[in-house]
């Protein structure tokens, strides 16, 4: 169910904790050598620094899902009630924190520009810097009213694009780009990219794509 009842949660997040529920939290004292089935630390503690993974609470009912997003919230505390550092408690603070992964989304991730550029004359062609090489899938759909109507060409014909496989290779794109205007028309121009790491370990990223007149 979502976390209604928490305001400053805009998202209202299934918030998981040890047990698979919101009442619990993972803290630096899960570092035993074993953790229970009701999610608390077990055994004996650990001598080196924390180093938790998720599988260390499956006994305990934790499932996390595999998605495109992760979200997380931390809760500090404190019992310092003096004011040595600069006339007040001293509190904790997190500085950094970092999240990594060796798998990436395998699903169609959807970017556009999110102004279309004003053109009045031929596009001459498009310069793509695009990053991943074979393991990833790049697609796109260009506009000339800002988004409204996509196309994709077709054997050399742009075409309104109506289904989710009407898309444009980027030697396409590349190479049909001159006549987008005199078939479609001029307007504002707005790029679709539909992009997939078809590994699922590949980071597939397109640094720029530039129009040039």
């Amino acid at each position: 169910t979502p976390n209604a009842s928490d305001n400053d949660d805009l998202f209202f997040s299934k918030w998981l904790g040890p047990n698979n529920t919101a009442n619990t939290f993972f803290s630096e004292l899960h570092n035993n050598t074993s953790i229970n089935a009701s999610g608390e630390a077990d055994g004996e503690v650990n001598r080196e620094s924390p180093l938790l993974t998720f599988a260390d609470f499956s006994g305990a009912g934790l499932s996390i899902a595999n998605n495109q997003y992760f979200q997380f919230r931390t809760i500090l505390e404190s019992n310092d009630d003096s004011a040595l550092c600069s006339g007040s408690p001293c509190l904790p603070k997190m500085k950094t924190i970092s999240l990594g992964s060796t798998n990436y989304f395998g699903g169609v991730v959807e970017i556009n520009n999110t102004v279309g550029h004003p053109y009045s004359t031929q596009i001459k062609s498009v310069t793509l810097d695009e990053v991943g090489g074979v393991n990833c899938s790049f697609n796109y759909q260009v506009s000339n009213n800002n988004g409204i109507t996509w196309y994709y060409n077709n054997a050399g014909t742009w075409t309104v694009a109506t289904l989710s496989s009407h898309v444009t290779s980027s030697a396409d794109l590349i190479a049909n780009i001159p006549t987008f205007h005199s078939q479609v028309g001029t307007g504002l121009f707005k790029f679709k990219l539909l992009m997939q790491s078809l590994d699922t370990t590949t980071d597939c990223n397109l640094n720029s794509l530039i129009i040039n007149f």
